[in-house]
């Protein structure tokens, strides 16, 4: 885990390359991990995460994109472009049950309340994806009660069991993030 500063309400930035084994993480624009997974998951869903009994959660800018050369550090060409991407205004927005959009046809973001853990990802073809980028703008709203987290997966098997997930966690001690294998890590 990497401790990070957080305010209640503010937009994080969360981001994960993922290239073969190989998985870089940043935070607002900082790498925060480099990972080689010597037994690694190579393909599966995208999407934003929150748990049960966590805050309120917001997200905004969900994309999944191509790698770009200034992605991760290694010298290699990629073709540009997304794979999928929503800014959640009313004319983007997707209807999933828990989910709300906030905002109107040109400023919007999507809101998760505290009732389920949630994940969201409806994206055609998706379960076959390899080698991409996942993106999300990030907050939580603090209710005062811990721990909390909000966050973005990849390469799920499934919505639940395996995959990676980068979460932004609160705890009463402070804030960090915390990249998970989820099937092994909890």
């Amino acid at each position: 885990k990497v401790n990070v500063t957080w305010e209640p309400g503010k937009m994080n930035t969360l981001k994960m390359v993922l290239k073969g084994a190989d998985i870089y993480c940043y935070y607002n624009g900082e790498i925060v991990f480099e990972v080689t997974d010597e037994d690694p998951y190579l393909t599966g869903y995208a999407g934003v995460i929150s748990a049960q009994g966590t805050a309120k959660s917001t997200y905004d800018n969900y994309a999944v994109r191509e790698i770009q050369p200034t992605d991760y550090p290694a010298d290699a060409v990629y073709p540009q472009g997304y794979l999928y991407y929503n800014d959640f205004s009313a004319l983007r927005a997707m209807n999933k049950e828990g989910w709300r959009s906030d905002g109107d046809k040109i400023n919007g973001a999507y809101v998760l309340e505290a009732e389920k853990y949630n994940y969201l990802t409806n994206v055609e073809g998706s379960k076959e994806w390899t080698d991409y980028v996942v993106e999300a703008d990030v907050t939580l709203h603090d209710n005062g009660e811990y721990p909390q987290y909000t966050g973005i997966a990849a390469r799920s098997k499934d919505l639940r069991n395996e995959g990676y997930e980068l979460r932004l966690i609160t705890e009463e001690a402070g804030t960090h993030v915390r990249l998970y294998k989820r099937g092994i890590d909890s």
